[in-house]
Parts: structure tokens; C-alpha cells; sequence
């Protein structure tokens, strides 16, 4: 008989799978549809509002359903790095950025665009030393940390 934490380890990675994609994955025999479903709803509307609200421009770029659908594909393929849910947008740009085909040729510099802004929003600054005493004209320039210089190839 296997170990007691074996075999739960193992019912949770079988019914995650499923939550993550039910298209392709079964669920765990014994368990409720009904109950099932419910955990696939709250797991999926609850990244897909996450993501809706980091990126609108790119959500109104594709619209429903092209979006739920890429979504969805991300909830199905990645596996986070971070149990942070401030962190998330930031794992979302980089797995757009590794496909090699999206919805959209300009998405996955879109949605970057959008993460700066928000990233850039959340970072605390500092204002450059300034005072009555610096004279504008003889003091060395100096680049603000929240200037982030980006280049993109489509007009984002």
C-alpha cells in the first residue's frame, strides 16, 4: 500500500491537471462534477480577471473570445514560477514572448507595454537630488530610475 502523502500528492497533481485543462485531462474518478466544476470556474475567472484587468488594451485588442481562449492556453501550459499574484502579469509577458504563434503579431509587445506601466507605477522613487543650492546648469544629468528606455518593432 503507498504512503499516505504519496498517494494525496498524487490526487492533487491529478485533479490540477484537470482544473488547468478539463479539454484534455479527465478528472480524478469520485469526484463530483458538479463540485469539480465549480473549482474550474473560480480558478479560471479568477486569472482570467487578473489578466483582463493587467492588460485591457490587449483584451480589446483581440476581444472575447480570442482572449479566454489564449488564457486559457496559458493556465494549461504554465506552470508559475511565483505564488505571487502581483507577479503573475509579469510570468503572463514572458510566456507570450516564447510563443511562436500568437493571436496577434504585435500581443506580446502590447502586453510588455502594458506590465512596464504597471511595474513602473509600483516602484518607489526617490527624487533626484535637486535643492536651492544646484545650479541646473553645472550639475551632471542624471536618469531617473522609472525611466525604463524600451524599443519595440510595433507601435505599441
Amino acid at each position: 500500500m503507498a504512503d499516505a502523502p504519496t498517494t494525496l500528492r498524487a490526487q492533487q497533481h491529478a485533479f490540477t491537471a484537470h482544473l488547468r485543462d478539463p479539454q484534455a485531462v479527465a478528472a480524478p474518478e469520485g469526484l463530483e462534477p458538479r463540485r469539480v466544476a465549480v473549482y474550474q470556474r473560480l480558478l479560471f475567472n479568477n486569472l482570467l480577471g487578473l489578466l483582463s484587468n493587467g492588460f485591457p488594451v490587449c483584451v480589446r485588442l483581440l476581444a472575447e473570445p480570442a482572449w479566454s481562449t489564449l488564457v486559457r492556453q496559458y493556465f494549461a501550459t504554465h506552470r508559475c514560477q511565483t505564488p505571487l499574484f502581483t507577479e503573475l502579469a509579469a510570468e503572463f509577458v514572458q510566456w507570450l514572448q516564447a510563443q511562436p504563434q500568437l493571436p496577434h503579431p504585435a500581443l506580446a509587445e502590447l502586453a510588455h507595454y502594458e506590465w512596464v506601466e504597471t511595474a513602473l507605477y509600483q516602484l518607489a522613487a526617490e527624487p533626484l537630488a535637486a535643492g536651492a543650492d544646484v545650479d541646473p546648469l553645472r550639475a551632471p544629468l542624471q536618469r531617473s530610475p522609472l525611466a525604463w528606455p524600451l524599443l519595440y518593432q510595433w507601435p505599441v
